[in-house]
């Protein structure tokens, strides 16, 4: 089940999502999610990435961090 930190906020599915699509509009590689909610209470999810060089996953940090 998804769960949501307020009302009227995007689900942890929905921010993992523009998570996912971020990732893949910048060619990132090996993109794996892994379901940690059983595990820790701080988060639902973790999304690994990795990409070609240094730079790219700077750019990759950028393209996916916050707006």
């Amino acid at each position: 089940m998804a769960t949501t930190a307020d009302p009227g906020t995007q689900t942890t599915e929905d921010l993992k999502a523009i998570v996912l699509a971020a990732l893949e509009d910048a060619k990132a590689n090996d993109v794996r999610q892994l379901d940690v909610r059983r595990l820790t209470d701080v988060t639902d999810w973790m999304v690994v990435a990795s990409g070609t060089s240094t730079r790219h996953v700077f750019a990759l940090a950028d393209h996916v961090g916050p707006r």
